[in-house]
């Protein structure tokens, strides 16, 4: 249930342009049409809300974000301007939170801060299941007569991690930190040398509806105290 509110709550913050759009179109009466408008901006906002939801589900999250910031936003920023325009023609510099009534503002704003806190727990709830996903994958890595089968099974970039199979155990007994967005997660793993020096993996995972999937590790970096 925390996946599917965080990817509600993630929608709502990313439509609030375009929300804003609607309720301005309910507000200004100077527009003709207004409410025609203002229906057709509400099947754009649930076209766009089930486009960002599909995205996150399939690891396809940054082309929407890249759709919005490059078609939806600059659309939305003009119409609200006019908006503004014609809804405030007695006086230009209203600003755009004096043309929403008192419990719109009130709607928005707590729309706002409890959509951030779904956000913020359902982050939580995805680093606590990366790193339970991450801990079994390098279990069962150990564990099977196979590794290099399950490796191809588990991994979606398997090549990236064949210079691990001979530290898993390393692995599995390093300093695990884990950043997770909520269609992309990060876990570093950071083991101690022999020289006193340490190394870190980073390691990332992908979303795929309400599971996460190891697609590589692409990073890797350290401290070599012999050197020194």
């Amino acid at each position: 249930m925390i996946p599917i509110l965080s990817d509600i709550a993630l929608a709502i913050l990313l439509m609030l342009p375009l929300i804003i759009v609607r309720v301005l179109l309910s507000n200004n009466k100077n527009i003709v049409h207004s409410s025609k408008l203002a229906q057709f901006c509400s099947a754009i906002i649930i076209l766009n809300f089930l486009l960002i939801k599909i995205s996150i589900d399939m690891g396809e999250f940054l082309l929407t974000l890249f759709w919005q910031f490059l078609i939806i936003y600059p659309i939305s920023v003009g119409v609200i301007y006019y908006l503004l325009q014609t809804h405030n023609r007695e006086d230009s510099s209203k600003s755009l939170l004096v043309a929403f009534k008192r419990k719109q503002q009130y709607t928005l704003g707590l729309m706002i801060i409890l959509c951030l806190t779904i956000l913020v727990i359902g982050i939580k709830d995805s680093n606590q299941k990366v790193l339970d996903t991450h801990n079994q994958l390098i279990l069962d890595l150990i564990e099977s007569d196979h590794a290099m089968e399950t490796l191809v099974i588990h991994t979606i970039t398997p090549s990236t991690m064949l210079e691990i199979l001979p530290v898993l155990h390393e692995i599995k007994e390093g300093e695990i930190e884990v950043l997770s967005l909520p269609w992309k997660s990060t876990v570093k793993v950071t083991t101690d040398t022999n020289n006193g020096g340490f190394n870190t993996r980073e390691f990332t995972y992908v979303r795929w509806y309400r599971e996460w999937k190891l697609d590589g590790m692409y990073r890797t970096s350290g401290y070599d105290r012999s050197n020194n």
